[in-house]
């Protein structure tokens, strides 16, 4: 919505602009931003525990992620490396992971301080089972 549009007040209801349902975050009368980030990658180098200046616990990894794409009517390898970061309790349970697992992870994308490029802050991460694994358990 660009600056200075308010609601028009009709009938004990907000009508804004170019809404269709009345209902701006429904209808996209107001852009809203979205930054939401799900990967299945397993993880390449996972740092141990440090602690941020607040006494949070915080861990790095580096998530590797490969697959195939259709992409404009052709099969397309996808190759990823990314660097990542978790805090919290979930940092003290990433410490214990497995790096030969592939896991779901869940978050949003940021602009890296020191370098060029983004880190992917985790929020959520949940292990996936191999249809291997699940037919042949160990």
């Amino acid at each position: 919505m660009s600056r200075g549009k308010k609601p028009v007040r009709r009938n004990n209801r907000n009508l804004w602009p170019n809404c269709c349902c009345c209902h701006p975050l429904r209808c996209g009368a107001i852009e809203v931003a979205v930054n939401h980030v799900e990967l299945i990658a397993r993880i390449a180098e996972l740092s141990p525990v440090r602690y941020t200046p607040a006494g949070i616990p915080a861990i790095n990894f580096i998530l590797e992620h490969g697959s195939e794409i259709i992409e404009a009517g052709v099969n397309r390898q996808v190759k990823l490396t990314i660097r990542a970061i978790a805090f919290g309790t979930l940092a003290e349970q990433a410490a214990k992971l497995s790096l030969i697992s592939s896991f779901k992870f869940t978050g949003f994308l940021i602009n890296a301080r020191t370098s060029k490029g983004v880190v992917f802050h985790i929020q959520a991460l949940h292990l996936i089972i191999q249809e291997e694994q699940a037919l042949n358990p160990i």
